[in-house]
């Protein structure tokens, strides 16, 4: 069986080059309060970028930010989110 290759996009936040995944965790720490809100955070892949509010929310959407939700919702649902 042959996987198909997927690369994940990468994120620049205060110098530190992270995924998704920490991300994601950023947005949920600023959101309780625990770091920073206003954080600026762009997509190594696209180069977009936006702001990480006080409620974790992002300013505007990043191209590739939403890549394991478009492959989940493809599998459970037939279709990208």
């Amino acid at each position: 069986m042959e996987i198909t290759k997927v690369n994940p996009p990468m994120f620049e936040v205060d110098n530190q080059t992270i995924n998704e995944y920490e991300l994601r965790t950023l947005q949920l720490e600023i959101s309780k309060g625990l770091k920073p809100s206003d954080t600026k955070v762009t997509c190594l892949t696209s180069g977009e970028s936006a702001i990480i509010h006080s409620d974790g929310r992002l300013s505007n959407p990043i191209k590739g930010y939403n890549l394991s939700v478009d492959i989940m919702c493809e599998m459970w649902f037939g279709r990208e989110g």
